[in-house]
C-alpha cells in the first residue's frame, strides 16, 4: 500500500511538473511576442499616382487599423504599423499628395535629391518647409546605384544629408536607394548585387535606416518596401501587403 502511494504521489508530481513546464513555455512565448512584436509594413510610390487612388488607399488602410509612422520609426510594435514613403519629389507631392495626407493625418517620408530641389517641375525649398512644419512628412535622402558610383560618392551624401538637415532643422536618418529591382534576369540580379553592396558600404556610418525597392536576405541593413503600382486597387493594395509581409 505504502508503494502505491508512492507510485500515485510521483506520477502526480510529474504530471505537475510537466503541466507547469508547459505553461512556463507557453508564458516565454507570449512575453517573446509582446516584446518583439511585429516590424511595420513599408510602402513606395515611385510614379504617378492620382489624387483619387492615393485616397482611396490611404482611407483603406486607416480602415484597416493600420498605424502610420515615419521611415525612422522602424521598429518592432504591437501595433500594425505601415510606412508610407515617396521616391519622387514632384511637385505633386506638394499640390496633390500633401492635402490628401492633412486630410487624413497620415504620416508619410519623402526621399529627395536636395541638388535638384527647385528644378522644373520638382519641389521647391518653400513647399519642403511648409510640408516639415505640417509634422506629417520627414525627409530623407535618396539616390540611385549610378550616383553612388561616383568617385567622391561618399562625400556626396554627407553633403545632402546636410543640405536636408540645414533645410528641415531636424535630424537625417534615412537613405533610399531608388533603383527598382522588381525583374529576375540574371544580370539585374548581379547589378542589383553590385548595387546593394555599394550602398551598404557608402552610406555605413552617415545613415541609420537605408531603404530599397524589394526583398534582399544578403543584407540586413537594407529594409524592403513594396511597390505601389499605378492602377492598383485599395482591395489589391490590402492583398499585396498581405502577401509581402508573409
Amino acid at each position: 500500500m505504502k508503494v502505491k502511494k508512492i507510485s500515485i504521489f510521483i506520477i502526480s508530481f510529474a504530471c505537475l511538473a510537466a503541466y507547469l513546464a508547459f505553461a512556463l513555455i507557453v508564458s516565454i512565448n507570449i512575453k517573446d511576442k509582446l516584446l518583439l512584436g511585429n516590424l511595420p509594413v513599408s510602402i513606395v510610390y515611385r510614379g504617378s499616382c492620382s489624387t483619387a487612388q492615393f485616397d482611396s488607399h490611404m482611407m483603406a488602410l486607416k480602415e484597416a487599423q493600420y498605424f502610420f509612422v515615419f521611415a525612422d520609426q522602424y521598429s518592432k510594435s504591437n501595433k500594425k504599423s505601415i510606412i508610407i514613403t515617396f521616391d519622387c519629389m514632384r511637385e505633386h507631392i506638394y499640390t496633390d499628395i500633401f492635402p490628401i495626407l492633412k486630410k487624413h493625418g497620415i504620416k508619410a517620408t519623402v526621399f529627395i535629391q536636395p541638388d535638384r530641389i527647385g528644378m522644373n517641375g520638382q519641389l521647391t525649398l518653400r513647399q519642403i518647409k511648409d510640408m516639415q512644419k505640417s509634422g506629417l512628412i520627414m525627409f530623407g535622402v535618396g539616390a540611385s546605384f549610378d550616383k553612388l558610383q561616383q568617385q567622391n560618392s561618399r562625400q556626396i551624401l554627407k553633403e545632402e544629408k546636410q543640405a536636408v538637415e540645414n533645410i528641415t532643422r531636424s535630424a537625417c536618418r534615412i537613405f533610399a536607394l531608388t533603383d527598382s529591382f522588381n525583374e529576375s534576369s540574371f544580370q539585374l540580379k548581379r547589378y542589383k548585387k553590385k548595387a546593394l553592396r555599394q550602398a551598404e558600404k557608402e552610406t555605413r556610418g552617415i545613415y541609420g535606416y537605408i531603404y530599397m525597392t524589394d526583398r534582399s536576405n544578403s543584407l540586413n541593413r537594407f529594409i524592403p518596401r513594396l511597390i505601389v503600382n499605378n492602377g492598383c486597387t485599395s482591395d489589391m493594395l490590402l492583398s499585396d501587403i498581405a502577401d509581402f509581409i508573409q
